[in-house]
């Protein structure tokens, strides 16, 4: 069994996705072949596969026969949000009724993503402390992103005075 993240990282507000694969190794079928996965999060969706996967709320499962050789895959898909920040991990396990317990080592697999989020900050500075009545005045604001996702804006902007 496999299984492997979309993608390392991910900024917050961006999708996720994981592909699982079950395959028989073994020269007999497989049957009552299982999988189960407790999906971290809400939201998600299978995207494709190649048939027998359910997905009930965030647990995604397999149940069906593997032929000697055959395997199944599963891709699904979700987006993220300020609460995914950090690492959304991932971990499935499958069996089957007939195989035997020395084959059970390689029965889990485990896949994750970081979710990057960003921190906004925002400055305003007086162009001067003091000034005269009639005198222009101006401020400059400037809103940087000082998270782990990266920038997508970071802008400084000067206020015309008033004629």
């Amino acid at each position: 069994m496999t299984k492997v993240a979309d993608d390392a990282s991910v900024s917050a507000g961006d999708q996720i996705g994981f592909t699982v694969e079950i395959s028989n190794l073994g020269p007999g079928d497989a049957y009552g072949a299982y999988a189960n996965d407790t999906l971290s999060g809400s939201g998600w969706s299978i995207e494709s596969q190649d048939g027998g996967w359910t997905l009930n709320g965030n647990t995604l499962s397999f149940a069906g026969d593997l032929a000697a050789g055959a395997s199944s895959s599963v891709h699904v898909v979700r987006d993220t949000t300020a609460e995914d920040c950090g690492t959304v991990p991932n971990t499935v396990t499958v069996g089957a009724a007939n195989e035997a317990k020395e084959d059970t080592e390689n029965n889990t697999a485990s896949a994750s993503t970081d979710v990057l989020c960003a921190d906004i900050e925002i400055t305003k500075t007086a162009d001067e402390a003091v000034v005269n009545a009639g005198d222009p005045i101006g401020f400059t604001v400037t809103v940087t992103n000082a998270g782990e996702a990266p920038p997508t804006a970071s802008r400084s902007a000067t206020r015309c005075p008033r004629a």
